[in-house]
């Protein structure tokens, strides 16, 4: 399957771009005094460098928060409420990527670093399962960093240089070389590095993400969701026929009813993959 999904990722490598101005906004000047008080994220971050920083956060939060695929979102995206319902509280209490990412997004944020969750997701509207994982920018490197608290790992190339989320998708399509930190695992267990390269192979055709990053950013009034994806590729569609796919599955409820609402009612905004570097 590794060799299916990278060979799409090289094919279709040009990107849409309707020219619309829309810029991410990064809430670093928010007050984030009630999450600093209430866990001590500055401590667990502490390092010389921003990616030193971005590192030990990142392993902070997989050590003390599990994933749990089947998580309900029930809690309010804020770090603060995820937090408190998920914080060593063991895999029963453990979250999903979506809510991991932007808990660690916002700590990051907290600290003064920019920082952004991205849905990464797949070709086929008749697959279940996305993934969402969390972007920094680190200064001393002059480039955004993937970070996955999913699986508590960032991935590197050959040289040892951490990729974004662009260079994973680049190197993933060229099948060349990429490197998982050492620290990589699922909740605490060793990953397979195969099946999971296959598995980001599978996710990274395109992404969305919000136009505001910060404190519960999904639930601002007025926010966007920013589509970059390949040229002829119709992110509406997808995203109605994987809905129908669940109403199919799963039967029908008035969330998916919503959802699809939602959906058929919003106008798309591509951006270029640019966007992202």
């Amino acid at each position: 399957m590794f060799d299916l999904y990278s060979g799409m990722l090289k094919m279709m490598d040009v990107f849409r771009d309707d020219g619309a101005d829309v810029r991410v906004k990064y809430l670093v000047d928010a007050d984030y005094s009630e999450l600093k008080n209430a866990y001590p994220i500055e401590k667990a971050a502490e390092g010389g460098s921003d990616f030193d920083r971005a590192v030990n956060l990142l392993n902070w939060i997989s050590s003390h928060i599990f994933h749990y695929g089947n998580y309900d979102n029930r809690i309010r995206n804020t770090a603060l409420d995820l937090f408190d319902y998920a914080f060593d509280k063991g895999v029963y209490h453990g979250i999903n990527c979506r809510s991991l990412s932007l808990a660690m997004t916002e700590c990051l944020l907290a600290l003064g670093m920019k920082a952004r969750a991205v849905y990464i997701m797949p070709f086929s509207p008749y697959d279940f399962d996305n993934h969402v994982v969390c972007e920094c920018w680190i200064k001393e490197l002059n480039k955004w960093v993937m970070l996955d608290p999913t699986y508590n790992l960032y991935l590197s190339d050959k040289d040892g240089t951490p990729l974004d989320i662009s260079e994973l998708r680049q190197k993933i399509a060229e099948q060349e070389e990429v490197v998982f930190s050492a620290s990589a695992n699922y909740n605490g267990a060793a990953v397979d590095k195969d099946e999971l390269l296959t598995y980001y192979a599978k996710d990274l055709f395109w992404f969305m993400l919000s136009d505001i990053q910060g404190p519960d950013s999904e639930g601002i009034k007025g926010r966007r969701m920013i589509t970059i994806a390949p040229v002829g590729f119709d992110a509406k569609k997808c995203l109605i026929a994987n809905i129908d796919f669940r109403i199919k599955n799963w039967g029908d409820s008035p969330a998916l009813q919503n959802w699809r609402k939602s959906e058929q009612e919003t106008n798309v905004i591509y951006k270029g993959i640019d966007l992202l570097k």
